[in-house]
């Protein structure tokens, strides 16, 4: 993955937006509902990761299974997943990771669509 290319089309209005509707998408897939007015406002990479981390926080109170359910559904890799929770902040390093992991779901797409 490459990591700049991302992150720079989160610059994007337009991306930000497709991005979230994947993220929407993927927590849905959970039956997590997830905040439909967020994606219509303009929002950072540093605010949705806040926001991903609030919605981690309250998945993780229902037990860890809803946790891994989404992470498999996301696609992030197990030995990725073990880094994260081996580590401080892992809220907010796991927020970061499903958001760059969806922000490369649509990446991709964009480029070869």
């Amino acid at each position: 993955m490459n990591l700049q290319l991302v992150i720079n089309e989160l610059m994007n209005e337009h991306f930000v937006r497709d991005t979230l509707l994947q993220i929407q998408k993927d927590f849905l897939r959970c039956g997590w509902e997830f905040d439909s007015e967020i994606i219509e406002k303009r929002i950072s990479k540093s605010e949705i990761e806040e926001f991903l981390a609030n919605k981690l926080a309250e998945i993780m109170k229902h037990g860890e299974s809803q946790l891994l359910q989404l992470i498999y559904i996301i696609d992030i890799p197990e030995k990725e997943f073990l880094k994260i929770v081996s580590q401080p902040n892992i809220l907010q390093n796991l927020a970061e990771k499903i958001l760059l992991k969806e922000a490369y779901k649509v990446y991709l797409r964009r480029k070869y669509s």
